[in-house]
């Protein structure tokens, strides 16, 4: 990044962008092109579902270079895993065979992409029933984290979110448990 990174909403034109990025630091921070064969494996999870059904909660750091970074979630996290089910596996694991007979310790990182294609992530109904957004997926390498989450709240709180969701994995560590975030504008009952 060579200059300090705005915050714009998510545009179709980004999207290769995203997939880079998020490739880039798809091993806890650091560049996971080197695990992958398929360079498009861990933007299928982490970008493309959010850029596709839930452009209005996803947010782009841009520099003067173009699109540095990204905050992507969903307002309605369990109805976002309905319209995955429904709109975004079905094409992946059609081209993507499940790896289920290889034991998880045995899986490369792409057979381990192509397995949550068919076995994706919940997230948990109780931590839902009282924040049912989620912005699980930042990329703070490039400014889109911590200095700027008070313009991710905001635009947020502007969807009707009530609150949010995070997981955060420290460079070298096991994925931390979520932490919520009531959103700054908005009183919780």
């Amino acid at each position: 990044m060579t200059e300090a990174a705005g915050i714009r909403g998510y545009r179709p034109e980004d999207l290769d962008a995203l997939y880079r990025i998020s490739l880039a630091t798809g091993d806890a921070g650091g560049d996971a092109s080197a695990l992958y064969r398929d360079p498009l494996l861990i933007g299928h999870i982490y970008v493309g579902p959010y850029a596709a059904l839930c452009p209005e909660a996803a947010l782009v750091a841009e520099d003067d270079g173009g699109a540095a970074g990204y905050v992507l979630g969903a307002v309605d996290a369990r109805g976002f895993e309905a319209r995955q089910e429904a709109d975004w596996w079905p094409a992946l694991r059609a081209a993507h065979p499940d790896p289920a007979d290889i034991p998880p310790e045995r899986r490369t990182a792409d057979e381990q992409r192509r397995h949550r294609f068919h076995h994706p992530l919940r997230m948990p109904d109780a931590m839902l029933e009282a924040y049912p957004s989620h912005l699980p997926h930042q990329s703070a390498a490039a400014g889109a984290g911590p200095r700027r989450r008070p313009a991710v709240d905001r635009s947020l709180a502007g969807t009707g979110a009530r609150g949010r969701v995070t997981r955060r994995t420290p460079r070298g560590e096991r994925r931390q448990p979520a932490r919520v975030r009531v959103l700054p504008s908005l009183r919780i009952p």
